[in-house]
Protein backbone atom coordinates (compact mmCIF):
# COMPACT_ATOMS: atom_id res chain seq x y z
CA UNK A 1 0.00 0.00 0.00
CA UNK A 2 1.22 3.49 -0.85
CA UNK A 3 0.94 6.22 1.75
CA UNK A 4 0.77 9.74 0.40
CA UNK A 5 0.85 12.68 2.76
CA UNK A 6 -1.44 15.65 2.25
CA UNK A 7 1.62 17.80 1.57
CA UNK A 8 2.71 15.43 -1.23
CA UNK A 9 -0.80 15.42 -2.71
CA UNK A 10 -0.93 19.23 -2.71
CA UNK A 11 2.52 19.43 -4.29
CA UNK A 12 1.57 16.85 -6.97
CA UNK A 13 -1.62 18.77 -7.77
CA UNK A 14 0.30 22.05 -8.02
CA UNK A 15 2.81 20.46 -10.42
CA UNK A 16 -0.07 19.33 -12.64
CA UNK A 17 -1.57 22.82 -12.60
CA UNK A 18 1.81 24.40 -13.44
CA UNK A 19 2.31 21.94 -16.32
CA UNK A 20 -1.12 22.72 -17.76
CA UNK A 21 -0.45 26.45 -17.38
CA UNK A 22 2.75 26.00 -19.41
CA UNK A 23 0.73 24.31 -22.16
CA UNK A 24 -1.84 27.10 -21.98
CA UNK A 25 0.89 29.74 -22.33
CA UNK A 26 2.47 27.87 -25.25
CA UNK A 27 -0.86 27.54 -27.05
CA UNK A 28 -1.52 31.24 -26.60
CA UNK A 29 1.88 32.12 -28.08
CA UNK A 30 0.96 29.96 -31.08
CA UNK A 31 -2.42 31.71 -31.27
CA UNK A 32 -0.73 35.13 -31.15
CA UNK A 33 1.47 34.15 -34.10
CA UNK A 34 -1.54 32.75 -35.97
CA UNK A 35 -3.70 35.83 -35.43
CA UNK A 36 -0.78 38.13 -36.26
CA UNK A 37 -0.51 36.37 -39.62
CA UNK A 38 -4.28 36.68 -40.12
CA UNK A 39 -3.98 40.43 -39.45
CA UNK A 40 -1.24 40.62 -42.07
CA UNK A 41 -3.44 38.74 -44.57
CA UNK A 42 -6.40 40.95 -43.80
CA UNK A 43 -4.50 44.12 -44.67
CA UNK A 44 -2.44 42.64 -47.52
CA UNK A 45 -3.65 44.40 -50.70
CA UNK A 46 -3.10 41.43 -52.99
CA UNK A 47 -4.42 37.90 -52.81
CA UNK A 48 -2.24 35.25 -51.27
CA UNK A 49 -1.59 31.99 -53.06
CA UNK A 50 0.14 30.48 -50.04
CA UNK A 51 -3.13 29.98 -48.18
CA UNK A 52 -5.25 28.83 -51.11
CA UNK A 53 -5.87 25.12 -51.44
CA UNK A 54 -8.73 25.10 -53.95
CA UNK A 55 -12.19 26.66 -53.93
CA UNK A 56 -13.16 25.51 -50.43
CA UNK A 57 -9.89 26.32 -48.64
CA UNK A 58 -9.11 29.98 -49.25
CA UNK A 59 -8.01 32.36 -46.49
CA UNK A 60 -8.62 35.46 -48.61
CA UNK A 61 -12.31 34.69 -49.12
CA UNK A 62 -12.76 34.37 -45.37
CA UNK A 63 -10.32 37.01 -44.14
CA UNK A 64 -11.41 39.74 -46.56
CA UNK A 65 -15.16 39.14 -46.31
CA UNK A 66 -17.64 41.49 -44.64
CA UNK A 67 -17.68 39.04 -41.71
CA UNK A 68 -13.96 39.57 -41.06
CA UNK A 69 -14.59 42.89 -39.30
CA UNK A 70 -16.74 44.13 -36.45
CA UNK A 71 -17.18 47.91 -36.27
CA UNK A 72 -14.28 48.25 -38.74
CA UNK A 73 -11.98 46.22 -36.45
CA UNK A 74 -10.64 43.02 -38.02
CA UNK A 75 -11.73 39.90 -36.16
CA UNK A 76 -8.07 38.83 -36.19
CA UNK A 77 -7.17 41.96 -34.17
CA UNK A 78 -9.86 41.05 -31.64
CA UNK A 79 -8.46 37.52 -31.49
CA UNK A 80 -4.92 38.81 -31.03
CA UNK A 81 -6.07 41.02 -28.15
CA UNK A 82 -7.97 38.15 -26.56
CA UNK A 83 -4.98 35.81 -26.70
CA UNK A 84 -2.70 38.53 -25.38
CA UNK A 85 -5.01 39.04 -22.38
CA UNK A 86 -5.27 35.28 -21.80
CA UNK A 87 -1.48 34.96 -21.96
CA UNK A 88 -1.00 37.80 -19.45
CA UNK A 89 -3.59 36.36 -17.06
CA UNK A 90 -2.09 32.86 -17.27
CA UNK A 91 1.34 34.32 -16.58
CA UNK A 92 -0.11 36.09 -13.52
CA UNK A 93 -1.67 32.83 -12.29
CA UNK A 94 1.63 31.02 -12.83
CA UNK A 95 3.52 33.68 -10.87
CA UNK A 96 0.75 33.78 -8.22
CA UNK A 97 -0.03 37.47 -8.77
CA UNK A 98 -3.54 38.26 -7.57
CA UNK A 99 -6.37 35.90 -6.71
CA UNK A 100 -5.63 32.72 -8.62
CA UNK A 101 -9.18 31.42 -8.43
CA UNK A 102 -10.71 34.71 -9.64
CA UNK A 103 -8.19 34.97 -12.49
CA UNK A 104 -8.85 31.38 -13.58
CA UNK A 105 -12.61 31.94 -13.62
CA UNK A 106 -12.16 35.20 -15.55
CA UNK A 107 -9.95 33.37 -18.06
CA UNK A 108 -12.59 30.66 -18.33
CA UNK A 109 -15.26 33.30 -19.07
CA UNK A 110 -13.15 34.96 -21.77
CA UNK A 111 -12.34 31.58 -23.31
CA UNK A 112 -15.96 30.39 -23.24
CA UNK A 113 -17.03 33.56 -25.06
CA UNK A 114 -14.17 32.96 -27.52
CA UNK A 115 -15.38 29.42 -28.18
CA UNK A 116 -18.91 30.68 -28.86
CA UNK A 117 -17.62 33.43 -31.15
CA UNK A 118 -15.36 30.95 -32.97
CA UNK A 119 -18.37 28.68 -33.44
CA UNK A 120 -20.27 31.59 -34.98
CA UNK A 121 -17.34 32.36 -37.32
CA UNK A 122 -17.00 28.70 -38.31
CA UNK A 123 -20.72 28.63 -39.14
CA UNK A 124 -20.23 31.72 -41.33
CA UNK A 125 -17.28 30.06 -43.07
CA UNK A 126 -19.11 26.82 -43.77
CA UNK A 127 -22.65 27.93 -44.54
CA UNK A 128 -22.44 31.53 -45.74
CA UNK A 129 -19.04 31.95 -47.39
CA UNK A 130 -18.58 28.32 -48.42
CA UNK A 131 -14.86 28.64 -47.78
CA UNK A 132 -12.54 27.64 -44.95
CA UNK A 133 -9.47 29.49 -43.73
CA UNK A 134 -6.86 27.02 -42.46
CA UNK A 135 -5.34 29.61 -40.10
CA UNK A 136 -8.79 30.41 -38.70
CA UNK A 137 -9.34 26.70 -38.04
CA UNK A 138 -5.99 26.52 -36.20
CA UNK A 139 -7.11 29.40 -33.97
CA UNK A 140 -10.46 27.71 -33.36
CA UNK A 141 -8.73 24.48 -32.31
CA UNK A 142 -6.49 26.47 -29.96
CA UNK A 143 -9.44 28.21 -28.24
CA UNK A 144 -11.11 24.80 -27.73
CA UNK A 145 -7.87 23.37 -26.31
CA UNK A 146 -7.64 26.43 -24.03
CA UNK A 147 -11.14 25.73 -22.73
CA UNK A 148 -10.26 22.10 -22.00
CA UNK A 149 -7.04 23.09 -20.23
CA UNK A 150 -8.85 25.68 -18.13
CA UNK A 151 -11.53 23.19 -17.11
CA UNK A 152 -8.79 20.78 -16.09
CA UNK A 153 -6.90 23.48 -14.18
CA UNK A 154 -10.07 24.62 -12.40
CA UNK A 155 -10.88 21.03 -11.40
CA UNK A 156 -7.35 20.49 -10.10
CA UNK A 157 -7.38 23.86 -8.37
CA UNK A 158 -10.61 23.09 -6.53
CA UNK A 159 -9.20 19.73 -5.42
CA UNK A 160 -5.97 21.46 -4.33
CA UNK A 161 -7.89 23.97 -2.21
CA UNK A 162 -9.93 21.20 -0.55
CA UNK A 163 -6.77 19.19 0.22
CA UNK A 164 -4.99 22.31 1.49
CA UNK A 165 -7.95 23.28 3.68
CA UNK A 166 -8.10 19.77 5.17
CA UNK A 167 -4.36 19.79 5.86
CA UNK A 168 -4.54 23.14 7.66
CA UNK A 169 -7.79 22.61 9.56
CA UNK A 170 -7.35 23.40 13.29
CA UNK A 171 -8.74 19.99 14.31
CA UNK A 172 -6.40 18.08 11.99
CA UNK A 173 -3.39 16.71 13.91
Amino acid sequence: MVNITIKEAVSHGMRKIQKRLKWFLALNILALLDTAYLIYLHYKPTATEWCKFGEKFDCDIVNKSIYAEIFDIPVAVLGFGTYLVLFALAWMVRKKIGSTSALLWFMFGITAIGVLFSGYLTTIELFVLGAICIFCIVQQIIILANLGLLLSILRLSEGHHKTYATAHHPLNP
